[in-house]
């Protein structure tokens, strides 16, 4: 397979120019290039081992962290929104303070622990 080299991670299998200086890899190399489990060489002549960077493997934990506070936010707000028509039917007069006294706590235990979690979530 041809391609052309742009950059450690970008390169250009499509079409090629008779001018563009290309190179061959077996299709090994380009899967791993789509992977990203292998990268182009500094001088773009080869196909090598990715390795991530230190910056690299912080943003991943960063943004893994964040989907598994995110995913927990939705949880909550799930059950929040399971939990509305108990909070209308209390506010309509069908439910006494007394029945919907555990509910409200309960509620707001979740809005706290959601706020908790949203400012936990950091930018990468």
């Amino acid at each position: 397979m041809r391609i052309v080299p742009i950059s450690k991670h970008e390169y250009k299998v499509f079409p090629i120019a008779d001018e563009e200086p290309y190179i061959e890899i077996t299709k090994e190399e380009y899967e791993g290039l789509e992977l990203f489990e292998k990268c182009l060489s500094d001088d773009l002549t080869r196909v090598i081992d990715y390795v991530k960077s230190e910056e690299e493997i912080q943003e991943e934990r960063i943004r893994q962290r964040n989907f598994d506070l995110i995913e927990q936010i939705g949880e909550l707000k799930a059950k929040l929104g399971k939990s509305d028509y108990k909070a209308l039917k209390y506010f309509e007069g069908e439910l006494t303070a007394e029945e919907y006294a555990p509910i409200k706590a309960e509620r707001h235990l979740w809005r706290s622990k959601i706020n908790e979690l949203e400012s936990q979530l950091t930018e990468v």
